[in-house]
């Protein structure tokens, strides 16, 4: 019997959004949408409904979209905007020119609002607070508007600024990043009430929260009134620590309020407790476990709490937070040989654990994490030290043979020299000997700038005959610190080991 072949478009209505739905990125849905023109009716508000634009470039280009065909505002749910970010991993020959931040804000504010009627969730990170006028007309003009995030690099909190005047948000977050040293210092003036009173008063029913504000000019004191608030639907919390070894009375107040704040929302599904660290306290990375503030109460059970992301020292806190623990991050600090044997034991006391992204002092540590881990799908190491020895590159192919169910992985580090050009010899080498992962990223890291100087991402894909191939992309700066290079190919991917790596005389591993 002869097979027929039935069209995409054949297909109902029904089964086509379901694709649309299914698939993951806007590449993959506009390839489908421009199939036809009833595929691009049918997924047109797919296309739009998260609207992420991370960089000046894509600011102005979807600002210029919207105002060809305004109607299109109508699709968003999310609209996260991200001017003048902070530029790529890597050094760039030239920076991206300045975006006015208060062009962009008033053209929302003018031409889009308006139809922005379905907008569900806004996200601001820029170097400033866009104009009042911004969260004036959101409030007014966006009915469903729940979620609002606003990150900036500025110190000072504006009093008044109608940022505060949402009613009923069920997500709210903000976060003063300004990227440099900070001094804690006499003078500075308290947090606007405002802040506090929307919080507390207006938004009861918030279901997250985040509250980054160690890097702002102003007390945190007053924040003692939302860590002693209930909120009955509140599943997931974002807060900061404040450590400092030379004065530890300054961890107490927030700390102890932190603690009851925990212990008085048992239903929290995510908590992420960072560790602010005083840049004049050098030694306060290096405090031992029992210097750390308390900040969970011992009776605290959090059944419900699957993720978690802060330091070992802080989740070495929960100890009733094991049952039901799928993701875990410790990359706030290195965990050190000294502390290596008690976060074996923790992680070896966590069935469900699935995720984990883990920052280690040295390579030798690579293989208990795994040992203590069987289960993991997804893992991504970061390695404080360098290390470029073909033994130590061949012991963590090794290791990671121990994962079965592995997916995904990871693993940045620092690069043995600046020529060290071995990064897609070793993702073969580990693909080859692990063909369950399906995703790979390296990164050779620079401490001092903080910077990438190269980045691999490798995916495994499979044609139609079942052969599976891998998608390169190696991003990073030239040879010797000459320009930079960014570079896109698929290649073949055979299951047995890549021939020259069965003759040592005819490359080294070096990693």
């Amino acid at each position: 019997m002869a097979s027929t072949q039935v069209s995409l478009t054949d297909l109902p209505p029904e089964i086509l959004l379901l694709i649309g739905e299914m698939v993951d990125g806007n590449a993959v849905i506009l390839q489908f949408m421009l199939t036809s023109k009833m595929l691009y009716d049918l997924l047109l508000p797919r296309l739009y409904r998260a609207m992420s634009l991370q960089t000046n470039k894509a600011c102005n280009g979807a600002m210029n979209v919207f105002l060809k065909y305004p109607d299109r505002c109508q699709h968003i749910l999310m609209l996260a905007l991200y001017p003048n970010s902070i530029p790529g991993a890597w050094p760039r020959k030239t920076l991206p020119a300045v975006l006015s931040e208060r062009w962009l804000a008033l053209r929302i504010t003018c031409l889009f609002a308006l139809r922005l009627v379905n907008l569900r969730s806004f996200v601001w990170d820029g170097e400033d607070y866009p104009a009042d006028e911004l969260w004036i007309v959101l409030k007014g003009m966006c009915p469903q508007l729940t979620s609002v995030s606003c990150t900036t690099r500025q110190r000072e909190i504006p009093a008044g600024c109608s940022l505060f005047n949402f009613d009923n948000l069920t997500e709210f977050g903000m976060h003063v990043s300004i990227g440099g040293p900070v001094t804690i210092g006499i003078g500075r003036g308290p947090l606007p009430q405002e802040l506090l009173d929307m919080l507390i008063l207006r938004c009861p029913n918030l279901v997250a929260l985040t509250l980054r504000l160690f890097e702002s000019a102003h007390t945190l004191t007053e924040l003692d009134r939302v860590m002693r608030s209930y909120f009955p639907e509140l599943r997931s919390v974002c807060m900061e620590i404040f450590v400092c070894r030379s004065d530890p009375l300054r961890c107490q107040p927030l700390s102890a309020a932190l603690s009851t704040f925990l212990s008085t929302h048992p239903n929290l599904s995510h908590v992420s407790i960072l560790p602010y660290i005083l840049q004049a306290d050098a030694t306060a990375n290096l405090l031992s476990d029992r210097e750390w503030p308390s900040i969970v109460d011992s009776t605290a059970p959090l059944p419900n709490l699957w993720s978690f992301v802060g330091v070992w020292e802080l989740f070495s806190q929960f100890h009733h937070a094991a049952n039901r623990l799928q993701a875990l991050n410790l990359t706030g600090a290195p965990v050190v040989e000294s502390t290596a044997e008690k976060v074996y034991l923790r992680l070896q006391a966590l069935p469900e654990l699935k995720s984990l992204d883990i920052r280690l002092s040295s390579p030798a540590l690579f293989e208990g994490i795994v040992v203590a881990c069987p289960r993991l799908v997804h893992l991504r190491v970061i390695i404080s030290s360098t290390f470029g020895q073909q033994k130590t590159a061949k012991s963590i192919v090794r290791a990671v043979q121990q994962l079965p169910r592995l997916r995904s992985f990871a693993l940045l580090k620092k690069p043995r020299t600046l020529v060290e050009q071995s990064m897609l010899r070793f993702a073969l080498v580990l693909l080859a000997r692990n063909v369950g992962i399906e995703e790979l990223n390296l990164g050779w890291l620079d401490w001092k700038l903080g910077i990438r100087i190269k980045d691999g991402m490798y995916t495994v894909t499979r044609d139609e005959n079942g052969q599976r191939h891998l998608d390169v992309r190696e991003r990073g700066i030239g040879l010797w610190n000459h320009g930079s290079f960014d570079r896109r190919f698929r290649m073949k991917l055979e299951q047995k080991l890549p021939r020259v790596y069965k003759n040592r005389r005819i490359v080294h591993l070096t990693l």
